[in-house]
């Protein structure tokens, strides 16, 4: 059998003890029997092999006993010596709080204090010391069972032997200094919306302040003609739409002090703070942009088709969008990319019920996102999944992607209501977001009033544009959707 031995230093060997000559005698016996059992002259009964496996088990026992006796001893003299110091070092003698009360008694127990109930029947078995080093040394779950139930033994001994004195953590004279609280270094950031609208439109670089896009406004026509008929012509006609690119920035001012000594690095969380600030609010300029001082939005772009909802009901609502997906591929000869639509609405559109009060399960799981560690956005301000959410299921809308974005305005006012929103129901390859300069993050620490008030500034920006214009028909717009009407 395997038999763990604990490192023992290079010492002059002492004169052997009466256990360590007999496991020499009994090591020399049995080491004869097995030379004995594999001489192919000898006589190879059962009654040797049984005498042999015999021998084998009390060496083994007798070795382990050995092992546990050193180590025993190895901690005794270990904390005599430290007994010798101030009584306060007692507790240095085991790696925790917690093993220091089952040092304390141990070092008791050679003192002569005498054991509670609960203890003595713990020393029967093995000693402290050895439950000690397999728990923590060696890592032995069994054994840290074990060294739990000493400890829990040694509490309920103090709490006898010192008179049943109440201290207690409540109260910081009675104990409660004494009590170190934990911090978690684990910063719980502020859940903000995302930018999940931005993994569906087009990127186009560009290196200009000012770009033109080409627009074919007519097309021409073809016709079956007779022989020597005249046949069909008709003038392309091309326009184009004009995008101005904008600078979207943000600054951050923190004090060098906390550049210094924040844990985890407060830089890290600046520079990421700052990214899905940009990101975020470029999703909110992709659909309610207004156009001034900022790109303009799909919601208020020439051209896109807006069709008011027929009424709040649920299932109005998807009457409606079904609709408005088959007039896009009407007026566009294509299928959307996605629909978008609040939180809130699809919250209202999920409660649809049947006459008989059934839920009717609109939309289908497309599958589940892989979430970053706690499940917060990726620092470009989008989830993995692209849907928005830090979590849950993906969800599809009749086959085609649905994007709950939080920056789809639930406030728009509409005749006498101030609190409506809109549903797009669009082919986002066809809105492009224009990039002069992607997001880039300069640190200084002595621009403005930063160096003579010991600060350093973090300044993100971007410079960019979007347009919805090209392709409006690519576009269909449900507005007027309010809160929930039931049904």
């Amino acid at each position: 059998m395997a038999i763990d031995t604990a490192p023992v230093p290079d010492m002059q060997s002492p004169e052997p003890d009466a256990l360590t000559l007999e496991i020499r005698n009994l090591a020399n016996k049995t080491g004869e029997i097995a030379a004995y059992l594999q001489d192919a002259r000898g006589n190879k009964s059962a009654a040797v092999r049984a005498e042999y496996e015999q021998q084998k088990e009390q060496l083994a026992k007798l070795t382990e006993q050995q092992q546990q006796k050193s180590i025993g001893d190895a901690v005794e003299a270990y904390l005599a010596n430290k007994d010798a110091r101030p009584r306060k070092l007692e507790f240095d003698a085991t790696d925790t709080a917690a093993d220091a009360f089952a040092s304390r008694n141990y070092v008791g127990l050679k003192s002569g204090i005498p054991l509670s109930r609960r203890q003595t029947e713990l020393n029967r078995g093995e000693s402290w010391a050895y439950v000690l080093y397999r728990a923590r040394a060696r890592s032995d779950p069994a054994y840290q069972a074990k060294l739990w139930e000493w400890e829990t033994a040694n509490l309920e001994a103090l709490n006898e032997r010192w008179g049943g004195k109440a201290l207690a953590e409540g109260s910081t004279t009675s104990g409660g200094f004494l009590v170190v609280p934990q911090y978690i270094q684990e910063l719980v950031l502020l859940r903000r919306a995302t930018a999940p609208l931005l993994d569906y439109v087009r990127m186009v670089p560009t290196r200009s302040n000012l770009v033109y896009v080409p627009t074919q406004t007519t097309v021409m026509t073809v016709g079956w003609t007779a022989e020597n008929a005249t046949k069909p012509s008709t003038d392309e006609v091309y326009g184009q739409i004009a995008v101005n690119i904008f600078t979207l920035a943000g600054i951050a001012k923190i004090s060098n002090q906390l550049l210094e000594d924040s844990t985890p690095s407060v830089d890290d969380v600046i520079r990421q703070d700052l990214m899905r600030g940009l990101n975020i609010e470029m999703d909110r300029v992709v659909i309610n942009g207004s156009g001034t001082g900022q790109g303009t939005g799909i919601l208020n772009t020439s051209g896109v088709t807006v069709t008011p909802a027929t009424d709040q009901n649920r299932a109005t609502i998807v009457d409606d969008t079904l609709a408005a997906i088959g007039r896009l591929q009407a007026a566009y000869f294509g299928s959307p990319d996605a629909i978008v639509m609040a939180p809130r609405t699809w919250t209202k559109l999920q409660r649809a019920k049947d006459s008989t009060g059934r839920l009717l399960a609109i939309g289908t799981v497309a599958g589940y996102p892989t979430l970053n560690m706690p499940g917060l956005p990726n620092p470009t301000g989008s989830t993995d999944s692209g849907t928005g959410l830090g979590g849950g299921p993906q969800w599809s809308f009749f086959g085609y992607p649905l994007v709950i974005d939080a920056n789809m305005p639930i406030n728009l006012t509409v005749a006498a209501n101030s609190n409506r929103s809109s549903i797009i129901v669009g082919a986002f390859r066809e809105a492009w977001l224009l990039t002069r300069d992607d997001i880039r993050t300069d640190v200084s620490n002595v621009a403005g009033t930063a160096f003579e008030t010991n600060q350093t500034w973090f300044r993100s920006e971007c410079r960019v544009g979007f347009t919805a214009a090209r392709l409006p028909t690519a576009f269909q717009v449900i507005s007027d959707e309010g809160p929930d009407a039931g049904t």
